[in-house]
């Protein structure tokens, strides 16, 4: 019965409706029947007011620029104006991926402060955080942000042994408090070798994380779930579609960063 009415519904002929009278089978008919139309209800869309996302960092303004020959004129000096303060300066063209490693020494063989830097995009932009459009290495823009940060790090990572505080002024900072033996040092960037880190507060549900190599980009859109390291490893997934690993060449992924290593990336930009 239930396959005859089904028939009877979804394929009726014109000698054959489902009305009052209609016989479904042997000695079985209907009655009582009362057909409408049904409701197909009212349904509207609205996209809202479109805003700036509070926080989001321009990445497309700061780039991993590609160079064939990476430059290496980018210089670190100290200066002794007294045992107890000492002034570190910046000078030539930073680049991202350059790496500077400052030490301090109390001068009695027993404490000695080292902190590492590698410059990051945003670095080189007007503002210091990927805001503001790109400057160029060796300007005084790039030049005080990548002092502020040195002397930022040098202050938080104090461990208290060593009486001296850093202050950041211009391209450079002072290191005054203590009698010290401060040394540094600066190297180039390596050519073929990129690290890319997804910050925290991009990952919004909703938000579209895309990351551009050589003109292509690869995108990804955070969920609910996403954290930094899912995100990472998604892009690192598409990539590597097109940078296979092999013999000099790899992408990988931990902890929300992105290692890209191969031939050729110096020519590329990377955003």
């Amino acid at each position: 019965m239930k396959n005859a009415l089904r028939t009877d519904v979804v394929s009726s002929t014109a000698a054959n409706k489902l009305q009052n009278g209609a016989t479904v089978l042997d000695d079985i008919s209907v009655s009582g029947v009362s057909l409408k139309n049904a409701n197909a209800g009212t349904y509207s869309f609205t996209t809202g007011t479109v805003e700036d996302i509070t926080g989001q960092l321009s990445r497309a303004s700061s780039k991993y620029f590609g160079t064939v020959g990476a430059d290496a004129t980018q210089s670190i000096a100290v200066t002794v104006t007294s045992s107890a303060a000492h002034t570190v300066s910046l000078s030539g063209v930073y680049e991202a991926g350059d790496v500077i490693t400052i030490s301090a020494d109390d001068n009695t063989e027993t404490s000695t402060q080292t902190i590492t830097y590698t410059v990051i995009a945003e670095d080189l932009t007007l503002n210091g955080d990927g805001t503001g459009g790109s400057v160029a290495g060796g300007s005084s823009y790039a030049l005080n942000n990548i002092a502020n940060k040195l002397a930022d790090i040098y202050n938080s990572s104090s461990t208290g042994s060593i009486a001296a505080t850093a202050t950041a002024s211009g391209s450079g900072f002072s290191i005054a408090g203590a009698s010290l033996t401060t040394s540094a040092s600066v190297a180039n960037r390596s050519a073929d070798q990129r690290d890319i880190t997804i910050a925290a507060d991009d990952i919004a549900e909703g938000n579209r994380i895309t990351l551009s190599i050589a003109g292509k980009d690869y995108t990804v859109v955070a969920g609910s779930e996403s954290s930094v390291g899912s995100i990472a490893t998604a892009l690192q997934g598409m990539i590597s579609h097109d940078y296979a690993s092999g013999a000099g060449s790899s992408v990988t992924a931990a902890s929300g960063v992105i290692h890209l290593d191969w031939d050729g990336l110096s020519t590329a930009e990377v955003s």
